[in-house]
């Protein structure tokens, strides 16, 4: 019911990104319980392509109907370019997606908007 995901240090490219979508779609989505929530940690090095036209036309995970909420874990500090960007696909998708500081305000946040995670094991929070 909840998909963590780790970026480090890495700039990512738009062939990850196509990538991770296919993996969440497949793997996560399609068979999982609804909804499954996404929680995305960044590290400060992490970078996404800024060409929203192409984001959008690999994220098609952000409208699968399974798909509950996302949340970003800003663990290191703010990254503003990255948290603009992922802000307007957001926006632009719908997408129910909130940005929080550390894994377990992040915790808080899902057992406060899905009242079906009580007693749900979060995984283990990513090692700074």
């Amino acid at each position: 019911r909840i998909v963590s995901v780790r970026m480090d240090n890495v700039a990512t490219t738009l062939d990850d990104i196509a990538g991770v979508n296919e993996k969440l779609l497949t793997q996560y989505l399609a068979p999982g319980t609804a909804p499954v929530h996404i929680v995305v940690t960044l590290s400060p090095g992490s970078r996404v392509p800024l060409n929203l036209p192409a984001l959008l036309n690999r994220v098609n995970y952000m409208h699968h109907d399974a798909l509950g909420r996302a949340v970003l874990v800003r663990q290191h500090g703010r990254l503003p370019v990255m948290e603009y960007v992922i802000n307007i696909l957001a926006s632009v998708t719908g997408l129910h997606f909130r940005m929080v500081d550390t894994w377990p305000e992040a915790q808080r946040l899902l057992q406060a908007a899905d009242p079906t995670l009580a007693g749900v094991t979060f995984p283990p929070a990513p090692a700074p």
